[in-house]
């Protein structure tokens, strides 16, 4: 362009000069026009290789002269057209050496460049070599150039491409030629380029020079977006020094990108360019700012030599430059020599810092590049997050260039480099890109990518290869290898631009269970085959597609097997069909189907698909389906559909049914369905725009049937009739339900009928209905509730302000009802009562009460039931009142009263402080085959859900519990009186007692419950095991201050006996420790056991035992001496010590460990039986002590048996059992014992004459 510029400044000084050549030759010659034209034509030809032409001359030779239609051409090519030419002047100054113009004005000028295949220009060919300057020299002062209406028209060579057109409208400059300098003033310009859309509305400019050097003042130079200024001052000669300088305050963009055809990455920037220096040796600084980013490059220049200089960048923002948003800062430090790439040695050293790419800090990046010779080479190192990636790579710069690429990521988490939490990856991979050529048929690459160990998005992969070729024919992958925890994949495949596309892939899944979070799911586990294949070209593609699966499951969704074949096509329009076809489908531990069948085709709109299903031997269904899409809609046709269960088969009537969706519409006709006298429709029209008609009508519905397909109701019977319609319009709809269920049962209960109505119109909804049981038992319900239901959808439904109306009556209902949806409470009898729901949404007001009559509560584990219950609970707008409780078990009875606190929002109900008293009064709270408890005194349970607390105190009447139903497996008391088939099966309606019973499930408040209650324990309280029989007394303190319940405190043993190998111990003293947890409580006691040796003589073996309950430490005495526990264990089962045991009563001793044979076998066993069977007779007959007691042989026995009486008297029995068939009389005995005092009894007996009378005892202990 400058080039350019200059050219047409000679153009218009040369045509001016020409103008004032003729002139002077007029007026010497006197004959102006002929001699003019002689004198510019001559003048011309001497300056310019080419014609001049010019029309009409005018004017005074002396002050104006003017020319018209002036051109310069040669043949066809015309190189200047001028439409005028206007001169001003003063021939006078000619006699002093000056030539003063005082005006130029050229008017209509078109300049015409153009360039030759060969790459010159025609301007170039209109030029003559001048020769040497001779005579005198003159001063040129041109006061006032004006240009008007100017164009520039620049046609560059090559394949038509566009010509740049370069208007000046306006152009006002001044100039001064002397033989000791030249100045030129731009006073002011205007330029356009059409072509680019640039308009330079101001340009103001100054330039001096002479023979020494010049100087040139850019001062404006302005468009409507930018505005630049800049200076040049440089010297002649070898060695002279210059200086450049350019300042931009605001350059556009918009002036940019349509001269250059790149799109600066910034709309409005500033730059300062400071260049100074020698001609062989340039310092060059340039800075350069916007709002996203700003620049800096300083360094030196050696033309045509060499270079050195950094280059830094601060906060330059990549959205422009990436697509993506970051901060870019970097600096880069580059030297070298030579522009010549086959001799060039250049070095760049670089690294970036601080820099983001969106959310990802990129930390330090360095790299480094060399071009020596034509070859360059490049090495970058970069952290990404918690990993790294490395890239080198060499590029020969031939003709023909070679290059070979390296990439390897090390740990790279792809979340870190998007916004997408569920790409959470560790990338470790090696890519290898080699080849030869850029462009052209001869280009090829090969490219290898090879996986290490990694994960992506939660995919782990074990390795990974891929190999294959790119050309510029098209693409080839010779191998694709993928392994992960349970799969193995292989493929290949290729594409030619020219060709078809083929490619193949081959999965096998093992125990599978890595691909959820691509799919959206908790968990899956897939086992089995897929094989898929594309082929074909661009428009004609064909996929085949097999799947073979095997136990696998998505979530709770599990499939036994399933197989798949899926066909498709493209050739203009979309072809496809699929046949599925799997069995045994789950839902957690729920059987969904046994088998499922789908057979389906897709051919450009149309569908068509057929399915069947068996859910299980007795359910099943078909269905044949047709789809068809329109204009704007959708139609589907039923031609099949049916539904077979063991009782029936579900059909269509004979019309086929037919649904039709449009955009804002549907249409539903003909689906109607019949089972015997049951029948299903459903049908109408719905429309967004228009009225809505539509109905569902079940009739005679067996609710025994479909009771099953509900889970988590109770058993259901009976005959079920529902009709319901919508009418009216989207925005108001109209909807009318009748429910009508006869011969209805829940859970075996009757309840004879329920009918039920609604009406939903005016966004208002109100309802009521009636529960039967017979003419004295009902259950009334109606209420009025405003609704916003219509479409658009409102997002409120129903205002904090609306008012409701919600009632609830009940007439002696029969309570059994709740049973039915509360399992595990059997609470009978009936219930009365009115509850209300009133005032508004956001404050709703409950109230009313609800009473039990004739109740009774019944629980299996507790023996006899709680009998009669009467209670009253009432519902006041912030509380549940419990008015009155009162329950009777055995001959005692527990009363109750308390309340509980609530807030009833529109958000739900959330409870609050609660406080709940009971007493009671010699209360059976148990009366069964393993414990008996009769209580007396108080408990209260108060405070909040979140931390409720129980106090009170008890006091045991009378007890007996059996301890192994607290401990372990259940009792086989508590089964002997169940039916055998019961007990076999293991049948849950017999539960054993084990720590559930004291702490339900089933209440929640019960694991946050905290306190404590004082339990007294006074005589006449049992507990039993199959190993002893012991009667306790003392306090106890019943605590929870975590998770679970703990007794703490210590009782005492009365009396009793402990059973050791079967034989009897009778306890003298004891005591039992409890320390909370769930131990049993630790005991200390001792007990004799009384027995005659081989020779008649009587002994005392004592047992001292210690520790927990069920598994003591014993130590044994003899006659006060103590022994082994092998001569314990001798003594018990053959009378005399281990010592005098012969050989073989040794070995079959220590053998068969205490299980021993012969007489001894016969006399343990007599023992274990005896043992049993006083237990058995001990919960039959009611009573707290039995027990026999025999000699060696049992030969001659003794049966003792007990029972308090009260708390205070106890009474018992004993007699003699005499088998040696002889005519004595057996004794007997009878003592009667009463507690006067805790340590001073009396005790009465009556026997024979050696043991009747009455003893006061006194009691002590050390």
């Amino acid at each position: 362009m400058r080039r350019f510029l200059k050219i047409t400044a000679i153009l218009l000084v040369l045509a001016l000069a020409a103008g004032l050549v003729a002139l002077g030759i007029l007026y010497q010659s006197g004959d102006l026009h002929r001699r003019a034209r002689e004198a510019v034509v001559k003048l011309a030809t001497g300056v310019f290789d080419g014609e001049i032409e010019f029309g009409r001359i005018s004017g005074s030779l002396l002050q104006t002269l003017q020319i018209e239609d002036l051109r310069l051409f040669r043949g066809a090519d015309t190189l200047l057209q001028v439409d005028t030419l206007r001169c001003s002047w003063r021939p006078i100054n000619l006699l002093w050496g000056h030539l003063t113009l005082h005006r130029v004005e050229f008017i209509g000028t078109r300049i015409a460049v153009h360039q030759a295949g060969d790459g010159s220009w025609n301007y170039e060919r209109y030029l003559r070599n001048a020769g040497e300057p001779s005579g005198r020299k003159w001063t040129l002062q041109l006061k006032s150039l004006r240009l008007r209406d100017t164009a520039v028209r620049v046609q560059p060579s090559g394949d038509s491409p566009a010509p740049v057109v370069l208007r000046i409208p306006n152009l006002a400059a001044g100039a001064r030629l002397s033989p000791a300098g030249w100045r030129i003033g731009l006073e002011e310009a205007e330029v356009s380029l059409p072509s680019y859309g640039i308009r330079i509305t101001r340009v103001q400019a100054k330039a001096a020079g002479n023979e020494r050097g010049l100087v040139l003042d850019l001062s404006h130079l302005e468009t409507t977006a930018s505005r630049i200024k800049g200076s040049l001052e440089a010297a002649f000669g070898p060695g002279a020094p210059v200086t450049i300088t350019l300042h931009a305050d605001s350059l556009a963009a918009a002036d940019i990108a349509p001269v250059t055809g790149w799109s600066p990455p910034f709309a409005r920037m500033g730059i300062d360019i400071r260049a100074a220096g020698y001609r062989d040796s340039i310092a060059v600084e340039v800075k350069a700012g916007a709002p996203e980013g700003n620049a800096e490059l300083k360094g030196w220049l050696k033309p045509a030599e060499a270079a050195a200089g950094r280059l830094i960048l601060a906060g330059v923002q990549t959205a422009a430059l990436l697509g993506r948003s970051g901060e870019l800062r970097a600096v880069v430090d580059f030297a070298g020599s030579g522009f010549n790439p086959a001799e060039a040695q250049w070095q760049a050293r670089g690294r970036m810092h601080h820099s983001l790419l969106d959310t990802l800090a990129l930390g330090e990046i360095g790299f480094d590049a060399h071009l020596a010779g034509s070859t360059l080479s490049l090495l970058a190192d970069a952290p990404a997050g918690h990993g790294r990636i490395r890239a080198s790579g060499r590029l020969r710069l031939e003709q023909d260039p070679h290059y070979d690429l390296h990439l390897t990521t090390e740990g790279v988490n792809l979340a870190d480099w998007s916004e997408r939490p569920g790409l959470e990856s560790s990338l470790n991979l090696d890519l290898h890109l080699e080849g030869r050529g850029l462009n052209g048929a001869g280009a090829r690459a090969s490219a290898r990518l090879a996986g290490h160990p990694s994960v992506i998005a939660g995919f782990v992969v074990d390795s990974l290869y891929a190999a294959g070729w790119i050309k510029p024919a098209g693409i080839e992958l010779d191998t694709l290898q993928l392994t992960a925890p349970g799969l193995k994949a292989e493929g290949r495949g290729s594409w030619r631009t020219d060709g078809p596309l083929s490619a193949g892939l081959t999965l096998t899944l093992i125990e599978h269970t890595s691909l959820p979070e691509w799919l959206g799911a908790d968990s899956m586990r897939l086992n089995g085959t897929v094989l898929a294949a594309l082929s074909g070209t661009t428009d004609s593609l064909a996929l085949s597609a097999t799947a073979r699966l095997r136990e696998s499951a998505y979530e709770a969704f599990r499939i036994g097997k399933i197989t798949a074949d899926l066909d498709g096509l493209w050739n203009g329009r979309p072809q496809a069909a699929l046949r599925l076809s799997a069995a045994s489908l789950h839902s957690g531990e729920s059987a969904l189907a046994d088998s499922f069948y789908v057979d389906g085709r897709y051919d450009d709109g149309l569908i068509s698909a057929e399915s069947a299903m068996t859910l299980t031997d007795s359910l099943s269904a078909r269905i044949v389906l047709q789809a068809a899409r329109g204009d704007s809609l959708w139609e589907f046709k039923l031609p099949g559909l049916e539904l077979r269960e063991h009782s029936g088969l579900w059909r269509l009537d004979e019309a086929t049914p037919k649904l039709t969706l449009g955009d804002r519409s549907l249409a539903l006709a003909g689906l109607t369905l019949r089972r015997g006298e049951e029948r299903i429709e459903l049908g109408g029209t719905l429309s967004l725009d228009d009225s809505l008609d539509f109905i569902l009508n079940l009739e005679k519905m067996d609710l025994q049937r479909w009771s099953g397909l509900l889970p988590g109701l109770p058993a259901l019977s009976g005959a079920l009739n529902i009709h319901s319609t919508l009418q009216g319009t989207a925005s108001c709809p109209r909807i009318v339900t009748t429910i009508r269920a006869e011969a209805l049962k829940v859970a075996g209960l009757p309840l004879a009928t329920l009918q039920f109505s609604s009406l939903f119109e005016d966004s208002l909804l109100i309802w009521d209905g009636t529960l039967t049981q017979s003419a004295s038992n009902t259950l009334l319900f109606s209420g009025l509730l405003p609704l916003r239901l219509r479409w658009p959808l409102p997002q409120i439904l129903i205002a904090d302000t609306d008012s409701i109306d919600i009632a609830v009556r009940t007439r002696e209902l029969q309570s059994g009802l709740l049973s039915a949806f509360l399992p595990g409470l059997d609470l009978r009898g009936t219930l009365s009562g009115d509850l209300l729901l009133t005032h508004t949404w956001k404050e709703p007001r409950p109230g009313g009460y609800l009473e039990l009559r004739n109740g009774s509560f019944i629980a299996p584990y507790l023996g006899r039931p709680y009998a009669p219950i009467t209670a009253r609970i009432e519902l006041e707008p912030d509380r549940i009142v419990l008015s009155r409780l009162n329950a009777t078990g055995g001959e005692g009875r527990l009363q109750g009263d308390g309340f509980w606190r609530f807030d009833l929002t529109d958000k739900g109900l959330e409870f609050g402080e609660m406080l709940l008293r009971l007493k009671s009064d010699r209360f059976t709270a148990a009366d069964g085959p393993e414990i008996t408890l009769v209580l007396d005194g108080t408990v209260e349970l108060s405070g909040l859900p979140a931390g409720p607390l129980f106090n009170g105190a008890l006091r045991i009447e009378r007890s007996r519990i059996d301890l192994p139903a607290f401990t372990e497996s259940p009792s086989t008391l508590m089964q002997a009186d169940l039916p055998l088939l019961m007990v076999t099966r293991g049948d849950t309606a017999s539960q054993s007692y084990d720590r559930k019973i004291l702490q339900p499930a089933w209440l929640p408040l019960v694991e946050r419950l905290r306190g404590s209650i004082r339990l007294d324990i006074p005589r006449n309280t049992w507990l039993r095991s199959p190993e002893m029989n012991i009667e306790i007394s003392g306090k106890l303190d019943l605590a929870k201050e975590g998770e679970q319940f703990g007794l703490f405190g210590s009782i005492e043993i009365v009396r009793g006996n402990y059973d050791l190998f079967s034989r009897r111990f009778d306890i003298k003293e004891g005591r039992l420790t409890f320390a909370g947890g769930d131990n049993l409580p630790e005991m200390t006691l001792q007990a004799d056991h009384l027995f005659r040796s081989q020779d008649k003589s009587k002994h005392t073996l004592s047992l001292t035992a210690s520790g927990e309950l069920r598994k003591p430490l014993l130590s044994f005495t003899l006659d006060d001496q103590p022994i082994a526990e092998s001569d314990a264990v001798s003594y018990l089962a053959f009378g005399r010590s281990f010592a005098d045991l012969t050989h073989g009563e040794r070995n079959d001793l220590v053998a068969s460990q205490l299980q021993i044979s012969g007489d001894a076998f016969r006399q343990m066993l007599a023992g274990q039986i005896a043992g049993e069977v006083t237990r058995s007779l001990q919960q039959t007959l009611d009573l707290d002590v039995i027990e026999f007691r025999g000699d060696q042989n049992w030969r001659q026995s003794t049966v003792v048996v007990g029972k308090y009486l009260t708390n205070d008297l106890f009474i018992s029995y004993e007699r003699q059992l005499n088998f040696k068939r002889t005519s004595e009389v057996a004794p007997e005995q009878v003592t009667l014992e009463y507690e006067i005092i805790p340590s001073l009894f009396l005790q009465a007996t009556r026997g024979d004459e050696n043991s009747t009378g009455i003893d006061l005892i006194y009691k002590w202990e050390k």
